[in-house]
């Protein structure tokens, strides 16, 4: 094999083929390749190169016109709202992002086996559990005709009949469809994100058994219990709305998940045993402000930061023993809280005090031993660390950590 390289590599008109084609590859890779008529695609000479196209119009995609197997990233335009039906995307599409078409809102939404990563538009409001599967309804329409056409093979005036009860079976199918429809064509999808509008009720069986990744819409705050959502996540992150008291058991079975973010609203108290303790990354939204109660967080924290309204206490809940893997801790703009000796697990090696109004004194025995950042506005800094502290010559080190905040 590597003979059989070499010689192809050593001719020069094959080499200099193949850097050719690379480059392309290359090219047409880095970014979106924007069409904003179908006669633009359609002069467009390097169209087996593609790899990201944007379609930037407000019109359906022609059935067959993108080559199978070469566009992995299809983005849409802010004005596109047309459906998206199975023979106007090609074979191999990873991605879909609507986020730019802030009208989008049809049922007739296609979603191919092979989509990795799907992201929705602000307006898309549609039930996933009765959204058409145009495959379904594709091969009826094909047994149909099928059947039409042999009928007429066989007699004229049987096709009349056939035709009336085929006719009566296709609305028939239709009607179990719409009834009973259960969407499949989320069967690969690993990561999606809802948009701004979305509200319909949430439950773990709309999606695949290989979703990863879930940002929920800005209008969901819908009571959680434990079939909600998949237990195959490791990346959870609520909206703009969700103000619910998660209660024990709401998150059972999310055994991998690792990140967790609350939007804006969020201001419930966590409760002990709620969260699952394979989280690795917490982060509060602006309206947090609840005291953090013992055992309440996860034991494998690494990552925590809050909003900026929080400004509570700290208690036991951030020491050593109850946080031994946090590695990163951020507070925000309110907070203004004495920060006491063993208060703070010494694991943390960052430590970020994002307000321009705290004052509290810090001495070296109240900080994390093995803390190399420290956080501090300027502003703040005579108050903060005290000339008092420097008449130990020990205390010296936390210079060497102290980092101004713009």
């Amino acid at each position: 094999m590597d003979a059989l390289f070499y010689k192809v590599f050593r001719n020069l008109y094959l080499k200099n083929k193949i850097f050719k084609i690379l480059r392309v590859y290359k090219k047409y890779s880095r970014k979106y390749n924007v069409f904003k008529s179908i006669e633009s695609y359609k002069l467009f000479r390097d169209k087996e190169y593609l790899i990201k196209l944007e379609w930037d119009m407000n019109i359906e995609i022609p059935s067959n016109l993108i080559p199978n197997e070469t566009i992995k990233y299809l983005k849409f335009g802010k004005n596109y709202n047309q459906p998206i039906r199975i023979s106007s995307l090609p074979n191999g599409i990873e991605l879909i992002d609507l986020r730019d078409s802030f009208y989008f809102n049809q049922i007739q939404f296609y979603i191919p086996i092979t989509l990795k990563t799907l992201f929705l538009n602000r307006d898309f409001n549609q039930n996933f559990l009765n959204l058409k599967d145009p495959l379904k309804n594709n091969n009826n329409n094909n047994n149909n005709n099928n059947n039409n056409n042999n009928n007429n093979n066989n007699n004229n005036n049987n096709n009349n009949n056939n035709n009336n009860n085929n006719n009566n079976n296709n609305n028939n199918n239709n009607n179990n469809n719409n009834n009973n429809n259960k969407n499949l064509s989320l069967v690969s999808v690993e990561k999606i994100s809802f948009g701004r509008d979305y509200n319909c009720l949430i439950d773990e069986a709309m999606f695949s058994k290989s979703i990863r990744s879930i940002k929920l819409s800005d209008s969901f705050n819908q009571i959680l219990d434990d079939k909600t959502l998949p237990k195959t996540l490791d990346f959870l992150e609520f909206g703009w709305s969700f103000n619910r008291v998660i209660k024990i058991g709401d998150l059972n079975g999310l055994l991998n998940l690792r990140v967790l973010k609350f939007g804006v609203s969020f201001n419930t108290e966590i409760q002990c045993n709620v969260l699952p303790n394979s989280i690795e990354k917490i982060t509060f939204g602006s309206s947090f402000n609840q005291f953090v109660l013992p055992n309440s967080l996860p034991k494998n924290l690494k990552n925590l930061k809050f909003g900026s309204s929080f400004n509570q206490p700290i208690s036991s809940s951030f020491s050593t023993e109850s946080l031994p893997n946090l590695l990163k801790l951020k507070f925000d703009s309110s907070f203004n809280q004495p920060i006491l000796q063993h208060s703070l697990s010494n694991s943390i090696t960052r430590l970020e005090f994002r307000s321009t109004h705290f004052n509290q004194v810090l001495h070296k025995s109240s900080l994390p031993k093995n803390l190399e950042y420290l956080g501090i506005f300027i502003n703040n800094y005579s108050t903060i660390i005290g000339s008092n502290n420097y008449e130990n010559n020990n205390n010296n080190e936390l210079l060497k950590i102290i980092n101004i905040l713009n």
